[in-house]
């Protein structure tokens, strides 16, 4: 039981990325304390627009680490994906839940949230993919019963989203923003040439004459030889 309790409170992660009213950990466990200022009073909708790459600030002890992204598209729908790390106990585990997202205030709201979990790529335990199979059917199964999903955004500007969701022992979620060429804003260090400008031209480059070449046109001139005396 306790196993199962375990594995379960992985997936579940997933849904509280979304910002679902679910545990996240089983037993007694707790989340550590953690505070964050809350410097937002109103959320600008479309400062959430796009991807964002996010942790747990206080993730239950015991659960692997996991990567997560959350995307908020003009459309009102909210995609949120987690993966977490290969574990020896059972493999790595996928999680993606989509539902449609809205500002109220200065709170996220998400609604009729649908989580699908599965075995990560490359992860052929069997007891995973079964695990995930009754995990989606149950979280699917509380999140139709339940109203939409509310979190409190504490700071939010291009680069930063930080969130806690309103619920008992809630998670406090950070969350940076995913550049367009995924590298998280680091983009232009890698190039060693910068681009010319739209609408110009690259200066013509220098033709260096081969060596032999330079030979063939620098050689003397031939000597006439003189007529030996008898």
């Amino acid at each position: 039981m306790q196993e199962w309790s375990s594995r379960a409170g992985l997936v579940a992660t997933a849904v509280l990325l979304a910002g679902c009213a679910m545990t996240g950990g089983g037993g007694e466990a707790r989340r550590p304390p953690v505070s964050v200022a809350d410097e937002v009073t109103a959320v600008q909708r479309d400062m959430l627009l796009g991807t964002w790459r996010c942790r747990e600030l206080n993730p239950y002890p015991g659960v692997p680490k996991a990567s997560r992204t959350i995307t908020f598209d003009k459309d009102g729908t909210v995609v949120a994906e987690m993966l977490t790390e290969d574990d020896p106990r059972y493999g790595a585990i996928q999680g993606t839940s989509r539902g449609l997202w809205s500002v109220e205030g200065d709170r996220l709201v998400m609604d009729k949230m649908k989580l699908e979990a599965k075995a990560a790529e490359g992860n052929t335990d069997p007891f995973t993919g079964v695990l995930t199979g009754l995990t989606t059917t149950i979280a699917n199964t509380l999140m139709r019963d339940q109203q939409a999903s509310t979190s409190e955004v504490l700071k939010l500007s291009r680069h930063e989203l930080v969130f806690r969701t309103v619920v008992a022992d809630p998670p406090v979620v950070a969350c940076t923003r995913r550049s367009a060429n995924g590298n998280g804003g680091q983009g232009g260090r890698e190039r060693r040439r910068a681009s010319p400008a739209p609408g110009t031209r690259s200066p013509p480059r220098r033709r260096v004459a081969s060596a032999s070449a330079t030979r063939r046109h620098s050689s003397p001139a031939p000597v006439a030889s003189r007529p030996l005396r008898p």
